[in-house]
């Protein structure tokens, strides 16, 4: 049974592998073990649980949902599953960004590694919940200098227009021909 810790505003399980995740729900909960209590100092578990509140926050699980019944409900189809793993990938940057922008990126990939080392077993096999959602591209991200597109917004805004006047002619050409066929 998890007890809950007021300083962090989290469940704390008596387990000694570093684990940390959201239970998803409307009042979502973090739930820490231990472990993570004892291998991460100060401000890595802040960063870290900044980023389990990004997930619910966002809902992600709601994101998720929709891939994960499309993986399993098409098994043999490898764009359900590489659509699975990718969405789920992107959804743990996104929860990155926001831990990042609070604690700085060194703290954040420091957690991160800290608790894969932690959590490795007597084989060498980190946790699943580190393992499996691309935590290399995840540590290369946040140690990577950010690129500078300037070019995105502005190509970004170019495709949303376009992918709007295809809907905007359909709205438009009944009134353009009624008007044209008054003349």
């Amino acid at each position: 049974m998890a007890d809950h810790v007021s300083e962090h505003d989290a469940y704390v399980l008596p387990n000694p592998r570093p684990v940390a995740y959201c239970v998803p729900s409307r009042r979502a909960r973090v739930v820490l073990s231990q472990g993570t209590l004892h291998v991460l100092d100060e401000r890595q578990l802040k960063a870290v649980v900044e980023h389990e509140r990004a997930h619910a926050a966002g809902r992600h699980d709601l994101v998720l949902l929709p891939f994960v019944a499309c993986a399993r409900a098409f098994p043999w189809l490898p764009w359900a599953r590489l659509a699975h793993q990718a969405v789920a990938a992107l959804l743990e940057m996104l929860a990155d960004d926001r831990a990042r922008r609070r604690y700085g990126a060194t703290v954040l990939a420091q957690a991160l590694v800290t608790m894969a080392v932690s959590a490795t077993g007597e084989r060498g096999v980190a946790a699943p919940a580190l393992a499996d959602v691309g935590v290399v591209e995840r540590l290369e991200r946040l140690v990577r200098p950010p690129r500078r597109r300037p070019w995105a917004p502005v190509l970004a805004c170019l495709a949303s227009a376009l992918l709007l006047s295809g809907p905007v002619a359909v709205l438009v050409a009944p009134v353009l021909c009624l008007a044209l066929w008054e003349i």
